[in-house]
């Protein structure tokens, strides 16, 4: 009986009426803007050695006289290694170079004799700096 008073109770409660309103965004648009800077440096280091593992020997003239070989002998002179790799150099044996007189005394007379050894012939670098910048702006627009 409890239950029956309680429900009959509910029934004659008044109730409210509820009612509803759509609801429209009040959305207008919008901007949004974006900034991405990036800069990067790098450094190029550039090497270059260049060797010679013989030599040049030249003798020649006018009124000379060569006495003896006109070839020295040649010697080993040194070695070198780069990554590993073991060169051997080749020079003129100068003790062993040919003695040169002139020919006929008081007549026009040239010599030219001249010795260029094994070894570093030229080493060359090359630095720079180079610099990269980048600037990216991105801006996007949106509307209902």
């Amino acid at each position: 009986m409890r239950y029956f008073l309680s429900l009959i109770t509910l029934i004659f409660i008044p109730v409210q009426r509820v009612y509803s309103i759509p609801v429209v965004p009040n959305f207008g648009g919008a901007t949004t803007n974006s900034t991405t800077t990036s800069k990067q440096n790098t450094t190029e280091l550039i090497e270059q050695w260049e060797y010679s593992t013989g030599f040049d020997w030249s003798l020649s003239g006018t009124n000379i006289n060569i006495q003896g070989k006109i070839n020295p002998d040649i010697k080993t002179v040194g070695t070198h290694s780069v990554s590993g790799v073991t060169t051997t150099h080749f020079g003129v044996d100068l003790d062993t170079v040919p003695n040169v007189n002139m020919h006929t005394q008081g007549a026009a007379t040239q010599l030219l004799n001249s010795y260029q050894g094994p070894g570093l012939k030229s080493f060359t670098r090359i630095s720079r700096d180079i610099v990269t910048e980048s600037v990216t702006n991105t801006m996007s627009t949106f509307s209902n």
